[in-house]
């Protein structure tokens, strides 16, 4: 055949260069692999024949493809949840020398595979998500099992529903369980946790009874347990993050069970910062914490109490708890990520709604505050005075928040719940 210009060898040009670059004019200039043989044999003085070279054509971009989608660690597919449900198996034979792949469609074909790659890794996070998160449900429901075999928790009396001009909101937040607590302002370990907790419910009670309430709207504003998220945490706490979690997340059930067996109960809970699992806070994902376990636990355990309701989902994010009562609007955060100053505003604009009253935490002290018609309660902490607020010369009793609503007013009646 005539051979142009453009087919000619250039100067010092690599002769794997020229090869993949007539593989390349094949598909333009509508080449067969014998003028291809052609070519390359005349200016590479070779005698191969036209299958040799479209096999060293495919070689080629095997390498190119295999190379660009190196494994690099994600590339891995785990087992569907269901099983025969968005299966990615690689179609076999995909670089088999008998297909006739175009080499000009070379760039294309790696943006598809990339494509692909991205799609199956979203997938892929997606499925160990849900897998996760159901094992970790499954394991909930294995300990709440244990649990019931040695101590069953069962209604001791059917709470009947009246109607109600006032009902309570209970603010629970920073245990802290686990950490143990020695100096002159307080002492503080998982016994004297349990203790604390026996007085709150007590004290829960007898306001309830006075103020004529049957409904009472427990709010977890987090902290439950010490954690590891710093060193000293780690040196003061008596047992391990874990053990922390499921010793509170039973105490809590068989708080609210006492309760239940005199007030109907509405469980809310959101996220903390004590609870995540990941120390560093900038390497930390929301959805990694043991407080999670939480409402799964008490939705379970719990199940028999037909007056609890365990809200597991909140409606904008898990951090953020909002609801109503009594025709008055309230949310909720732990108060590590906002500041006393701007909280009701940011709040407010995020949501895009007005509250009447704002809960919050994580300053282990009781303030209370009010702008523009929205009032403010920051919880104290059932902990009381640690090695850190001694430090920077703070002391707070232990306290909680019981707050009574009425129809007419958010908060009627605000009782600081003294512990210690």
């Amino acid at each position: 055949m005539n051979f142009n210009e453009i087919f000619k060898r250039n100067i010092n040009e690599p002769e794997s260069v020229y090869c993949e670059r007539i593989f390349k004019y094949k598909d333009i200039y509508s080449l067969t692999w014998h003028d291809v043989a052609d070519i390359l044999n005349t200016e590479l003085h070779n005698n191969l024949s036209p299958d040799a070279y479209r096999k060293k054509a495919y070689k080629i971009l095997k390498n190119k493809v295999d190379n660009y989608l190196e494994d690099d660690g994600q590339y891995s597919f785990i087992e569907p949840v269901q099983t025969g449900q968005f299966s990615f198996d690689e179609p076999e034979n995909f670089y088999d020398d008998s297909n006739e792949l175009d080499i000009f469609e070379l760039d294309s074909i790696i943006k598809e595979k990339q494509k692909l790659k991205d799609e199956r890794n979203q997938i892929n996070s997606i499925f160990r998500r849900i897998s996760r998160e159901e094992t970790l449900k499954e394991m909930v429901k294995d300990a709440v099992s244990l649990m019931d075999d040695k101590f069953k928790l069962t209604p001791q009396q059917v709470i009947t529903t009246t109607t109600n001009t006032k009902a309570a909101i209970l603010q629970l937040s920073d245990l802290h369980y686990g950490i143990e607590i020695n100096n002159y302002w307080n002492q503080y370990n998982p016994q004297i946790c349990c203790d604390r907790l026996s007085k709150l419910v007590d004290e829960v009670l007898v306001k309830c009874d006075k103020e004529h309430v049957n409904t009472l709207y427990l709010v977890n504003l987090g902290d439950l347990i010490s954690g590891r998220i710093h060193t000293p945490l780690r040196i003061n706490s008596r047992m391990d993050v874990v053990t922390q979690t499921q010793h509170i997340t039973e105490l809590l059930a068989q708080f609210i069970s006492i309760l239940a067996n005199h007030l109907n109960i509405e469980y809310y809970d959101c996220l903390d910062n004590h609870s995540r699992v990941e120390p560093i806070k900038e390497n930390s994902l929301d959805l990694e914490s043991l407080s999670r376990f939480t409402g799964w636990y008490l939705k379970e355990r719990l199940k028999d109490f037909k007056n609890v309701v365990i809200h597991c989902d909140n409606n904008f994010a898990p951090d953020i708890i909002n609801f109503d009562v009594l025709g008055h609007r309230i949310i909720a955060v732990h108060g590590d990520k906002d500041k006393p100053q701007s909280v009701i505003q940011n709040l407010s604009l995020m949501t895009q709604q007005h509250y009447d009253l704002v809960l919050t935490s994580h300053r282990h002290h009781f303030s209370a505050d009010e702008i523009n018609q929205t009032l403010l309660l920051s919880n104290g902490s059932l902990m009381g005075t640690d090695d850190y607020a001694e430090k920077l010369r703070l002391n707070a009793k232990a306290s909680q928040n019981l707050i009574i609503v009425s129809e007419e007013n958010v908060m009627e009646t605000l009782y600081r719940l003294v512990l210690n």
